[in-house]
């Protein structure tokens, strides 16, 4: 199995991260949502990587330690406020 992630085009762009067989890597095929239509067909293409968590999902955009400790203190701040 390697890491995998997925690209699906078709009426919406669908990502997916997962593992797949290593036969499975680097192909593009077309599949029916739902499975057992044939209404909606995407293009599926499977891209694989190797190294440790390569298909890891994106940190939230402007997170940081600084903001987790400010909701901290704030969350701490209105808790006393209401005891």
């Amino acid at each position: 199995m390697e890491c995998v992630c997925s690209r699906y085009t078709g009426f919406l762009k669908i990502k997916k991260k997962g593992c797949a067989k290593v036969t499975e890597c680097n192909k593009t095929e077309n599949v029916h949502f739902p499975a057992n239509t044939n209404n909606t067909v995407y293009t599926i293409t499977k891209t694989c990587c190797s190294d440790d968590l390569c298909n890891y999902a994106p940190g939230l955009p402007g997170t940081s330690g600084l903001s987790l400790a400010l909701a901290t203190i704030t969350a701490l701040f209105m808790a006393n406020i209401l005891v």
